[in-house]
């Protein structure tokens, strides 16, 4: 009786995976290949997603001179994942962030964003992507204004 059960589980998980497979070979979503999509979190946002059932890793370091006697360090990631053929789940973090001006260094944890982006149009041989982005931001760390 287990055994069947079990067995009835398995099939019924597969045939959901070979039904989404299927439907989205017919709608164009589900490429033969893979074909990376990458961008650099909070510095080029393209409006092209990723692939559908595709996620992708991205993680930098950057340092930068925002005004006089000031600089400040961070390493950023991004995860996306391929939600639907024209939606994106995406979270971006700065996993940590050093600012050093007159008075010190200060180290905090970074912001967190989450939320879709969303294709609204499909790139053409005259026209570009278009898309849309909604995201929440989390503040973990202690921000001095």
């Amino acid at each position: 009786m287990r055994f069947a059960v079990v067995t009835l589980a398995a099939c019924l998980a597969a045939s959901h995976l070979a039904v989404g497979q299927w439907m989205g070979k017919q709608t164009g979503c589900y490429a033969d290949s893979i074909a990376a999509n990458p961008n650099r979190p909070t510095v080029a946002n393209p409006a092209d997603i990723t692939q559908y059932g595709v996620l992708e890793l991205e993680y930098g370091w950057d340092r930068l001179w925002p005004g006089v006697g000031v600089q400040q360090t961070s390493v950023g990631g991004l995860l996306k994942f391929g939600m639907l053929c024209d939606v994106e789940l995406r979270w971006n973090t700065t996993s940590f962030l050093s600012q050093t001006n007159a008075s010190g260094t200060h180290r905090s944890f970074g912001d967190n964003w989450l939320g879709p982006q969303i294709r609204v149009y499909r790139q053409t041989k005259r026209v570009a992507n278009a898309g849309l982005r909604l995201r929440h931001q989390n503040t973990l760390g202690q921000h001095e204004r």
